[in-house]
């Protein structure tokens, strides 16, 4: 059978509406369930993407090598997250 898995990597405050300035004084907990994630994918024989965003890819490319040393996709879903309802259209193209 054929499993078709999405990660959502991101850490705790990167879907809050909390300025990107702000992020590098808070608490990373990203990768508190990477190793158990990556081991419970080993363990299943199953392959993910990963959708991150450019400034995770920025502060933890130890962890997305690993993820990619175990032949999990990466997909980028923007570099900050911003707010879809607080850019303009210009912003958004």
């Amino acid at each position: 059978m054929k499993v078709a898995f999405t990660v959502d990597f991101e850490d705790w405050y990167e879907g809050m509406d909390l300025n990107i300035k702000k992020w590098g004084s808070l608490e990373k907990r990203l990768q508190i369930g990477h190793y158990k994630l990556l081991e419970l994918f080993q363990k299943s024989n199953v392959k993910a993407t990963y959708f991150l965003l450019g400034k995770t890819i920025e502060d933890f490319p130890n962890l997305i090598q690993e993820i990619i040393n175990e032949g999990h996709e990466i997909g980028c879903h923007t570099y900050s997250h911003p707010f879809i309802f607080k850019i303009t259209p210009d912003e958004m193209r």
